[in-house]
């Protein structure tokens, strides 16, 4: 599925950069990945959560998550 082919190239952007993190929040993916949150895809649901969490790690990310 192309969603989690997707989310998965976005996490391993944001572990190789941190800079990065800054670049996927100001795309607007935060409402996005909180809706893949409960999505059917049990893999799908656990990237969005996994990619959410990398995010909140960063406190310039957690202005926009939280």
């Amino acid at each position: 599925m192309e969603a989690r082919r997707t989310l998965q190239a976005l996490i391993f952007l944001c572990e190789e950069d941190s800079a990065l993190k800054q670049e996927v929040v100001s795309e607007n993916v935060i409402p996005l990945l909180v809706q893949l949150m409960e999505a059917n895809d049990c893999e799908l649901r656990q990237k969005a959560i996994s990619l959410l969490d990398m995010l909140a790690v960063n406190e310039e990310c957690q202005v926009a998550i939280f």
